[in-house]
Order: C-alpha cells, then sequence, then structure tokens
C-alpha cells in the first residue's frame, strides 16, 4: 500500500494502482473481510474515480462498504467516510437518488462520530444540499444551505449557492444582500479568484431549443439562443465564453461525460450588471458516417475568461447549466 501511495505522489498512475492491487491480494489471504481488504479498496475506488473509471469505483467503494458494515455495523467514521465516498460518486454520475440515498445514511452516523458541527459532517450536508438543487427539491436545499450559513462552514461558498438558488426561483431581493456580503468579503480580502468565485455571476434565464441550420455530409449545424444576466465585480472587464456542451446519445440526458462540441461565442462585459442574449451555433455528427445522426443531448457552459492590462487572459470561472438540457433531434424528424 505504501508503494501505491508513493507512486501516486510521484505521478505514476499505473505503477500506483499495480501495487494497490497487490497489496488487495495479499490482504485477501488473510480474509475477504479483512480491514485492510477495505483500506485497499478505498484507495482503488478513489483512484478509478479521478481516472474516469466510474463503474469500478462504485464496485469497489460498494465492497468496501460491505465489509466495513460487517466490521462496525451502522456507525464509526469508516463507514460514514465510505458512504460520503458512494455520494460524491453518485452526484458526479447525476444518479440523484443514489446520491440522496447514500448521503442520507451518513449523514446521522458522521454527526454520531464527529459531532454536528465537524468539517466532515459540513462536507455530507453541503453534498446533500446540491444534489437536492439538482433534483429542484429547493425548499430542502435551502434548509441546508442555511445550517452550513448558521455554522460558519464554507460560508462563502455556500452563501453564493444560496444566492443563485433565491435568483433561479425569482427571489431577487433575498439574493441581492447576500451578494453584497460577498462583494465586500472579497473585496476586502479576496484574491481576484475567490473575487470571482464569490462575486461573479451568470445565470442563464433562457436556452431555447437546438434548431438545424444545414447538413454538410455527416454533419448537422445547429443553433441555439441563450438569454443570460450577469454580475461583474472581481474585475473591470471580462469574457464570458458560451459553449455547447453535447452528452452523447446513450446518456440519460445531460449527465455523465460529456464533449465541448466547439470553443463558443465571447460576450465582452463591464463592471456592473445586466443582460444579454446571444446566438450559439454549433455541430454535430460522425465522421466517416454520412447517413447517421448520432443523436444525444446538449446543455450550456459558460468559462469567464478575465481581461486586466498587462496580464494575459484567463480563466477564472466554470458554469454548466444542466437545467436547461435538450435532446437533439435528427434533421428528417422535423
Amino acid at each position: 500500500m505504501a508503494a501505491g501511495d508513493l507512486a501516486q505522489r510521484e505521478r505514476r498512475p499505473d505503477e500506483a494502482e499495480a501495487r494497490w492491487r497487490d497489496a488487495l491480494t495479499e490482504a485477501e489471504r488473510s480474509s475477504p473481510e479483512d480491514a485492510r481488504v477495505a483500506q485497499t479498496l478505498e484507495r482503488l475506488a478513489r483512484f478509478y474515480e479521478a481516472q474516469g473509471r466510474h463503474a469500478e469505483a462504485e464496485q469497489a467503494f460498494r465492497r468496501t462498504l460491505k465489509i466495513r458494515e460487517q466490521l462496525f455495523g451502522l456507525r464509526g467514521p469508516l463507514v460514514a467516510r465510505t458512504l460520503t465516498d458512494l455520494g460524491h460518486l453518485y452526484l458526479g454520475l447525476g444518479r440523484y437518488d443514489d446520491a440522496v440515498s447514500a448521503l442520507e445514511r451518513a449523514l446521522p452516523v458522521a454527526e454520531k462520530s464527529f459531532g454536528v458541527r465537524h468539517r466532515n459532517v459540513a462536507v455530507i450536508v453541503s453534498l446533500l444540499a446540491d444534489t437536492h438543487r439538482q433534483q429542484e427539491r429547493n425548499a430542502e436545499a435551502e434548509r441546508l444551505y442555511q445550517r452550513l450559513v448558521a455554522d460558519k462552514q464554507f460560508e462563502n461558498e455556500t452563501l453564493s449557492k444560496l444566492a443563485s438558488l433565491y435568483e433561479a426561483q425569482g427571489r431577487n431581493s433575498e439574493a441581492e444582500p447576500i451578494r453584497q456580503r460577498l462583494r465586500e468579503s472579497a473585496e476586502r480580502a479576496g484574491t481576484p479568484r475567490e473575487a470571482a468565485t464569490t462575486i461573479d455571476q451568470l445565470q442563464v434565464v433562457s436556452v431555447t431549443i437546438p434548431e438545424v441550420r444545414r447538413q454538410l455530409g455527416a454533419f448537422t449545424d445547429f443553433e441555439m439562443r441563450v438569454a443570460v444576466r450577469y454580475t461583474l465585480h472581481s474585475v473591470d472587464e471580462a469574457q464570458p465564453q458560451l459553449s455547447a456542451v453535447r452528452f452523447p446519445a446513450t446518456a440519460t440526458g445531460c449527465t455523465g461525460d460529456a464533449s465541448l462540441t466547439d470553443g463558443g461565442v465571447f460576450l465582452r462585459l463591464s463592471r456592473g450588471e445586466g443582460s444579454r442574449e446571444v446566438q450559439i451555433p454549433w455541430r454535430s455528427g460522425a465522421a466517416g458516417s454520412p447517413s447517421r445522426f448520432d443523436g444525444g443531448y446538449v446543455t450550456v457552459q459558460a468559462g469567464l475568461w478575465a481581461d486586466e492590462a498587462g496580464r494575459p487572459r484567463r480563466l477564472i470561472r466554470v458554469w454548466q447549466f444542466r437545467s436547461f438540457c435538450h435532446s437533439l433531434r435528427a434533421p428528417e424528424s422535423r
């Protein structure tokens, strides 16, 4: 295990995996339910998750959980940690019901193990709130964000999420005092990147259904119209880049692995607040298959690029708007 850990720190992933697999084989000689088996599986699961090998990560996490529940019952910090890892994995995959199930099991175990105001508990509460928000269970998300704010956990990050939640519901009078508080805090002490994370906001108001413009061999050109509202206070000038993000036809909506269809269009913004509307042209197709339309789903991603005198342009924040997820329909079906 130590050799695997060292290889990972030195960025030798193939060797890290091989050494952990050796450790797993050795631990299993004692017993398939040995605590060292769970410990090694946990390392492998996190490694697989980082590599995008989600099915292997889930299998390893679930086996880790089973061993730890046999050893400790439904209690203890290691059980809470494994349930949290599973919840995090499911949230990233868009499997929100599974994420809620794992995190709601983890929360009381963690509260009993660490205390209700411990940082490990706050991580679970934050993940659970984010999951409820993705499910549009706004009241539950708000309650959990308010709990984090009251406990002063991840305060600026949580306040920003809470303000965004209010804005998405049109509760701008409740969001604005939070935005003002974040602006003042970041301007006093934050770095430019921190200021962008807590202050600058880009809210997508609407995204039209992708419309077919023309076909060129294997490819189909689409176009969407995107309306956005923005708040820019961290720099004097910036350029949000709005791009279409395509998910394959095998996905369940806008979840899982995606590809950026092209770099997207830029909007030049000056410090302040306002709204804009823009057309996003992009292309979908399958090279080498002229008759094939490969379908899928599309949403919008925005990257905020800062423009400052004497400094190269830099990316300071990324948003992906999965709440505006549209399926792609073949041209002939229109």
